[in-house]
Formats: structure tokens, sequence, C-alpha cells
């Protein structure tokens, strides 16, 4: 079943929630029947969410009102708004969440095209809008380098930007890319700390859809939201 990867009470009042669904939960594609999408958010969270066609690229969309900018083109949100819930579907990218201690968040689809674009950057500084730090990190489940095979002209111009210790091996010893070492370097060049990392692989974890392994269309989620008042 979904997994709550973070929980805090902010200085603002508000108790900042995500969670991550399993394959268990189902596809969580936007691309499939929307009705059953809706269906299968309300059991997960209920409330008016919204979600992105994410494209591997680096727009930050400022969501001010439950449900806004639906289907909107964005790899990336943030809000300050109570009862937002904003989602992220991945198999295999990064699901991210930045929280500000002040009030607000950002959720975040960070693959190693939207690293190298810097998602994580342009998020902070749009998050620095809204609320106050410290900010901190905390990343969901994706694909580890023990499977994560990476071309060698495209491993190479990663390294270039992050430096070597994104290079890693497969499993099967082939050239691999930790996106994980990439993912904190690039928040660590904003002095965002990461908090907690899900350490598991999408694509070696049976509960977990996973690109990588079968070219699946199927996604899992990231729902994240401010609650003005703490539900259990």
């Amino acid at each position: 079943m979904a997994r709550e990867i973070a929980r805090q009470r902010l200085s603002s009042g508000a108790l900042f929630r995500a969670l991550v669904s399993e394959s268990k939960d189902g596809d969580f594609s936007p691309n499939g029947d929307l009705t059953l999408l809706s269906a299968r958010q309300q059991l997960l969270v209920n409330g008016s969410w919204t979600w992105f066609r994410q494209v591997h690229g680096s727009r930050v969309l400022q969501v001010d009102q439950p449900g806004g900018d639906l289907g909107v083109e964005a790899d990336a949100a943030v809000t300050a708004t109570p009862d937002c819930v904003l989602s992220i579907v991945v198999a295999d990218c990064i699901p991210a969440v930045l929280i500000a201690e002040g009030g607000a968040f950002a959720v975040i689809h960070a693959g190693w095209r939207g690293i190298m674009k810097g998602i994580f950057q342009k998020t902070l500084y749009s998050l620095t809008e809204l609320s106050s730090g410290p900010y901190r990190a905390v990343l969901g489940p994706f694909i580890r380098s023990c499977c994560y095979e990476f071309g060698a002209s495209d491993l190479v111009a990663i390294s270039n930007r992050f430096g070597e210790t994104v290079i890693s091996e497969t499993r099967f010893g082939s050239p691999a890319l930790d996106l994980s070492a990439a993912a904190k370097i690039s928040l660590n060049e904003v002095e965002v700390e990461v908090v907690d990392e899900i350490e598991i692989c999408t694509c070696c974890d049976g509960g977990y859809w996973s690109y990588r392994e079968n070219e699946t269309t199927q996604r899992q989620v990231m729902a994240a939201w401010l609650e003005t008042n703490e539900v259990i």
C-alpha cells in the first residue's frame, strides 16, 4: 500500500505530508482513463489534485488553489496553499519534495535530463518566493545504479557537470549512472539538505512500476499537501 515518506509540522502550523503509491495501488498515469484515475486519487488522498504533463524539462509552476493548473506541462510545482494536492508520476525517475519550514513545499519529477537542466535549483528559487527556510528534501523510490545502465556519451556529459561520483556500475558490471549522487550534488549546490531517501530500486523491487525493466506505461504517484488541521 501507499507509503508515507514525509510528515512534518511546520512553523506556520500546517502539517506537511507526502505519500508514494506502489504498483498494487494501481496505475496513476494521466494518459489513461481519467475517471478511473480520479477514483484512485481519492482513495489515496481525498481532495483536489493537480497533476502535470511531465516532459523531463525544468518548468516550475506556482499553484495557488486546490486543483489549479491541472494538466499543464511542467515537471515541478510549488505551493503555500493548504489542501492543494500536488502530484508527480514516475516509473524510475526521482519523485522529490522540498519542504520550506515557513509553510510551503514543492514536488519535483527529476530524471537525469531534468537534473542537468537545473530542475532542483529552479524549483528552490520558486519556493523561496513563497516561504522562508530552512529548506529540506526527501527523495522517494527511484531506479538505483544497480539497474541503471547508461550510455557512455551521456554518462561523460553528466560526470563533466557533477563529477566522477555519479559514475557507477550495474550489478552486471556495465557502466551506470548514480542518480542519487547527481540529485544530492545538485541540491547541495543550493544548500538543501536531503533529510531522507527511500533506498528502494524501482527496477529491482517488484512493488513498483519500472520503465527500464519492461517499458511499462503505468506509473506510481507521489502526492504531497499541507493540512491546516492534522488528520490521521
